[in-house]
């Protein structure tokens, strides 16, 4: 907790949310209210994915992955 205040640019959180991983898409969640030219200038495009890693097998994470990416073939 003494750790936590000390901080000045990072702030607590009351929540991180569940153990589970989770992925969302920034230009239509977070940022969906910047417009396309800020996004691009942050660096946030259309396809950028936030991948938020939960405490599932590492394996089976990779597992589910790759079988998302072979059925987008």
């Amino acid at each position: 907790q003494a750790f936590m205040k000390r901080l000045r640019l990072i702030k607590a959180a009351g929540s991180l949310g569940g153990v589970e991983t989770t992925i969302c898409d920034p230009a239509t969640t977070s940022h969906q209210k910047v417009s396309s030219e800020v996004r691009k200038r942050l660096g946030i495009s259309d396809n950028l994915l936030r991948l938020s890693v939960g405490i599932e097998n590492q394996d089976d994470l990779i597992e589910d992955i790759q079988q998302a990416l072979e059925e987008e073939k």
